[in-house]
């Protein structure tokens, strides 16, 4: 093997030579990497291997390490990993550090105390010792008072003695240590929730009674507990009521914008009216007659129609020729007619539609054709305002257009500045 890869790195620093033998820069230093790496080839791969008989283990804390080795057996040939485990601690460095741990824990769980016959502070019950591989267990004689994290539960006023044996183990070696300390109520504030669920669970902790019991004091304050009020109902009876305020508001805007569509509509159909109006009278028949001609036309109009739209001042017309066929008078029938439609432009029909009835065609004929140019003339206006809407509604749209060709052209700009 060490033969074939000599002869594979000798043929590489061959075709090195060749390939940048002619460019006089890269010549020198590509053969000295090729010679490099066949010195290296053939040093790691020439001499005879040593056998093994032992590995060397790490130090005690140091860790298992991977070995990777080759082990041949007979005629074959195989690839072994194995894992050595770390030295394992002698007995006299386990009792050392045992003994060390028993000088010095007692000072090490004091946390915030001053002293361990007056721990009014949460002790620091430590599960491994700092420095040294030691695990520590604790075990608590009263855990009403003191649990094993080192939170202070519920002690009596003048101090409760509690005793503390930590078990301390490394590998197969152990050592009970055991502490007296002396448990106050807690004069640190209650200052996270989490602290009012653990001192609830320790004081139900042996408790087997139907009833849950709440601590009525936490850390030597008193504690006060109460049901949380469900603020639901409040935010659903706000919900409703701003829904109905929305749903007045919008039943408001609903009711104005078919008053203004209404009237639209009725503005635009009243030039129409009275030129259909004059014709008739052109023609030769009465305003009765007329009004009666109308709504028949368009109650025919209405019938052939399968998409059911109603004219709103047709309608009125037919109503009123319905008012005349019941024994209404017809000057009364055209008041009535002016007053449900309701704009001034019918009210100045229904005066000269009156007119005609007291005292006859011949004048309402010039006064209906001197109206029947006011109301195209108003047709023409209407219209024209109709169009200066459409284009202010427009220039939103035209102007998010216009920011939007102009971040197109001057942010790219800004960029390659």
């Amino acid at each position: 093997m060490s033969i074939g890869f000599s002869a594979a790195a000798a043929a590489a620093v061959v075709f090195l030579w060749i390939r940048f033998r002619k460019v006089s820069r890269l010549w020198p230093l590509v053969a000295l990497v090729a010679f490099a790496a066949l010195v290296l080839s053939i040093a790691g791969t020439s001499g005879k291997n040593e056998p093994l008989y032992a590995l060397t283990k790490n130090e005690a804390g140091q860790g298992d390490r991977s070995v990777d080795l080759q082990a041949t057996a007979g005629d074959q040939t195989f690839d072994v990993s194995l894992s050595v485990p770390e030295r394992p601690y002698t007995e006299e460095e386990i009792q050392a550090w045992f003994d060390r741990a028993e000088k010095e824990l007692p000072v090490l769980i004091l946390g915030e105390n001053a002293s361990l016959m007056h721990v009014d502070r949460n002790l620091d019950l430590l599960s491994s010792y700092p420095g040294l591989p030691v695990h520590v267990s604790w075990y608590v004689s009263r855990f009403s008072v003191l649990d094993d994290s080192g939170r202070i539960g519920s002690p009596d006023r003048d101090g409760t003695r509690v005793k503390l044996s930590a078990e301390l183990s490394l590998q197969e070696h152990s050592r009970s240590v055991f502490i007296n300390v002396r448990v106050f109520p807690n004069a640190a504030p209650v200052s996270s929730a989490s602290e009012l669920t653990e001192a609830a669970d320790r004081e139900n902790a042996e408790n087997k009674g139907p009833d849950y019991i709440l601590p009525s004091t936490v850390n030597g304050r008193e504690v006060i507990w109460q049901e949380k009020k469900s603020k639901d109902a409040a935010v659903i009876s706000l919900l409703t009521l701003s829904a109905g305020v929305l749903l007045v508001f919008n039943e408001n805007s609903r009711r104005q914008k078919a008053a203004k569509a209404r009237e639209e509509e009725l503005t635009s159909a009243y030039p129409n009216l009275v030129s259909t109006l004059l014709l008739l009278l052109y023609a030769g028949i009465t305003m009765r007659q007329a009004f009666i001609r109308m709504a028949a036309d368009y109650l025919k109009r209405k019938a052939d129609d399968s998409s059911g739209r109603t004219e709103p001042v047709m309608e009125e017309v037919v109503r009123a020729c319905r008012d005349m066929e019941r024994g209404i008078s017809e000057q009364d029938a055209y008041d009535r007619f002016a007053s449900r439609l309701g704009l001034p432009c019918y009210r100045t029909l229904a005066v000269l539609l009156i007119r005609s009835v007291k005292k006859g065609s011949a004048d309402t004929v010039k006064a209906l054709e001197r109206e029947c140019v006011s109301a195209f003339e108003a047709r023409k206006r209407l219209a024209r305002e109709q169009g200066d809407k459409a284009s202010l509604k427009l220039l939103l749209p035209m102007g998010m257009l216009l920011m939007v060709v102009l971040a197109i052209m001057m942010i790219p700009a800004f960029l390659t500045m």
